[in-house]
C-alpha cells in the first residue's frame, strides 16, 4: 500500500485522539516496523501541539508482558517526564508466530477484559495497542468486552510489491524449517521432563498443562501426529486426575484436553475415538454452562464443541446426529450474537453455523435449504471482510464460503454461478499463498478448490482445462503428502486427483 494511505490511517487515529477524553481503546494490527515508526512520528507531532507525547512501551520478555503493561497503564507516575494523560503506545505485535508471545498476548487481553471497569474509571488516557496483523479475531475473542468499547481499529497493509512478485509463487513448499523443528523438540522436551517428574511423584498437579498445549501445537505444526497424540493422551490423563467439579477451571482443562484428543484422532482417521472425545467434551461444556450461566465465552465454547462433534458425525455418515448438532450450534451462536452484537467473533461463529448446515443439506440433497444457508454464511463473511479488512482468517473463511456456494450452485445446475464462486474462492486462496508462503493449510485449500473447478470444467466438456487443473491439484497434493506423510487426508486427496486424471485420460482415449 502506498505510504500516503498508511498516513491516512494514522491521521484518522490522530484526529480521534484529539477528541478522546479519559480512557480510550485503540487497536492497530501491524507487521511492519517502518509503518509503525511513521505513525508514531505523526502522532507525536500532533500531540506536541498540546504539550503531550506518546509513552512508548516495548516489552521484550513475554514472561513480563502482562506485568509491564499493567504497570504502565495504572502507574504513569513512574515516568515523571511525561504528563499523566499522555497516550500509552504499547507494542505487542512482534513475534507473531512465537507460542510464548502468543500465550502472553492472550493473557494480557484476558487481564484487560477482566479489568475493563477499572480501566474506564482509573486510566484517564488513551491506550494504543499494537498487535500482530492477523490477530483481529483473536483480539475480539479474547477480550470481547474491550472490543465493544474500541474507539478505532487500524489494519496496516503489507508494503506495496511489484506485480511480477505477486505473480511469481514458488512452486512447492519447503519442509518445516529447522527453527520450527527445533522449537517442537524443545517444547516436547519440556513437557516430557514435567511428565517424568509428575509420574515419579505420583502427583499430576505439578504439571503445567499449557506446556502440554504448546508441545501439542508445535508437534502438529511439524506433522508429528503420533507424538502429538501421545502428548494429548498424557494431558488428558492429568486433566482427569485434577478434575474437581467444584472448580470450573479444572473442567475447562479437561474439555480442552479432550478436544486435543478429538482433533488429532480425526487427523489420523480414528473417527470413533474422535467422536467419543468430542462427546465427552460437549458434556463438560454443558455442565459449565449450567454452572456459569450464559456468559459469551461459555456460549462460544459450547458452540465450538458442537461444531467439532457435528463434523465427526458428518464424517461418519450420521447425518441426522450432525443436523441436530448444527441446529443447536446455530441457536447458541444466535444467542451469543444477541449478547455480543456484531463483534467479529460472534459473526464468524454464526457464519460457521450456516456453512455447516449448508454443507450437510447439500450432502442430503436438500438443495434449497443448502442454498439459503451458504448464501447467509457468505453475506456474513463479506460483511466481516468489509469491517476488518483482508486479514488471513477473514480471507480464508470467505474462500471456504465461496467454495460451498459453488458446490451448491453446481448441484442446482447453475454452472455460471458455480464457476464464478470457485474462481473467486481460488483467487483468495492464491492471495493467501502470496502473503503467507506455502503453509499446508493454504496448499490444501488451493488443491481442494482446484478439484472442484476441474470437476465443473469436466462436466462442461472442457477436458483440456480440467486436466490442467487436476494436474496442478495433484502436484499440490503430492507435496502435502511429502510434508505430512502421517496425514491420511492428504493421501486420500492425492489418490482422488490421480483417479480423476486417469478417468479423463480414459475418456479421451476412447473418444471417437
Amino acid at each position: 500500500m502506498p505510504a500516503v494511505d498508511v498516513l491516512r490511517d494514522w491521521r484518522q487515529l490522530g484526529r480521534s485522539l484529539e477528541l478522546a477524553q479519559g480512557f480510550a481503546y485503540y487497536l492497530v494490527f501491524t507487521n511492519w516496523p517502518e509503518q509503525n515508526q511513521a505513525g508514531k512520528a505523526l502522532l507525536n507531532e500532533a500531540l506536541q501541539t498540546r504539550g503531550l507525547s506518546l509513552q512508548v512501551v516495548v516489552p521484550n520478555d513475554p514472561a513480563r508482558l502482562v506485568e509491564d503493561a499493567i504497570a504502565a497503564l495504572f502507574h504513569p507516575d513512574l515516568l515523571p517526564d511525561l504528563p499523566p494523560n499522555s497516550p500509552l503506545w504499547l507494542e505487542c505485535w512482534r513475534n507473531g508466530s512465537d507460542p510464548d508471545w502468543n500465550l502472553a498476548r492472550r493473557r494480557l487481553m484476558a487481564r484487560l477484559n477482566e479489568g475493563r471497569g477499572r480501566l474506564e474509571k482509573e486510566v484517564l488516557r488513551p491506550l494504543i495497542l499494537l498487535l500482530p496483523r492477523y490477530g483481529v479475531l483473536r483480539a475480539a475473542e479474547d477480550a470481547p468486552d474491550m472490543w465493544s468499547i474500541r474507539k478505532l481499529v487500524v489494519h496496516l497493509e503489507r508494503p506495496a510489491v511489484s506485480a511480477v512478485a505477486l505473480e511469481s509463487f514458488p512452486k512447492f513448499a519447503e519442509p518445516p524449517t529447522p527453527e520450527l523443528l527445533a522449537r517442537a523438540e524443545r517444547r516436547l522436551a519440556v513437557w516430557r521432563k514435567q511428565w517424568a517428574k509428575a509420574e515419579a511423584a505420583g502427583d499430576m498437579h505439578v504439571l503445567s498443562l499449557p506446556d502440554a498445549g504448546d508441545a501439542f501445537d508445535a508437534l502438529l505444526e511439524t506433522g508429528r501426529l503420533q507424538d502429538a497424540k501421545t502428548v494429548a493422551e498424557q494431558a488428558l490423563m492429568a486433566s482427569r486426575a485434577r478434575r474437581d467439579n467444584s472448580q470450573p477451571n479444572t473442567l475447562r482443562e479437561l474439555s480442552i484436553a479432550l478436544d486435543k484428543i478429538g482433533h488429532v484422532s480425526r487427523d489420523l482417521g480414528n473417527l470413533e475415538v474422535a467422536r467419543a472425545a468430542f462427546q465427552e467434551s460437549l458434556a463438560i461444556c454443558r455442565q459449565l454452562r449450567s454452572t456459569l450461566g450464559d456468559a459469551p465465552q461459555t456460549l462460544l465454547n459450547l458452540s465450538t464443541s458442537l461444531n467439532d462433534l457435528g463434523r465427526v458425525y458428518q464424517d461418519l455418515g450420521d447425518f441426522e446426529a450432525a443436523r441436530l448438532a448444527y441446529a443447536e450450534m446455530l441457536a447458541i451462536n444466535r444467542q451469543a450474537r444477541a449478547v455480543l452484537g456484531d463483534a467479529p467473533i460472534a459473526l464468524q461463529a454464526l457464519s460457521i453455523s450456516f456453512d455447516n448446515i449448508g454443507q450437510l443439506a447439500r450432502e442430503r440433497g436438500d438443495l434449497e435449504v443448502a442454498r439459503m444457508a451458504v448464501s447467509e454464511s457468505l453475506a456474513l463473511r463479506r460483511n466481516l471482510r468489509s469491517a476488518l479488512g483482508d486479514n488471513s482468517q477473514i480471507l480464508r473463511s470467505l474462500s471456504i464460503s465461496l467454495d460451498n456456494v459453488g458446490l451448491v450452485a453446481r448441484a442446482l445446475g447453475d454452472m455460471d454461478a458455480a464457476r464464478a464462486a470457485y474462481e473467486e474462492s481460488l483467487a483468495l486462496s492464491r492471495q493467501l499463498r502470496v502473503a503467507h508462503g506455502e503453509e499446508p493449510v493454504v496448499l490444501e485449500d488451493i488443491a481442494r478448490g482446484l478439484g472442484h473447478l476441474g470437476w465443473l470444467q469436466r462436466d462442461l466438456g472442457d477436458l483440456a482445462a480440467s486436466r490442467a487443473v487436476y494436474r496442478e491439484g495433484a502436484d499440490l497434493a503430492a507435496r502435502l503428502v511429502a510434508l505430512r506423510p502421517e496425514h491420511p487426508g492428504y493421501r486420500k486427496l492425492l489418490a482422488s486427483f490421480n483417479a480423476d486424471i486417469a478417468k479423463l485420460n480414459s475418456t479421451v482415449s476412447i473418444a471417437p
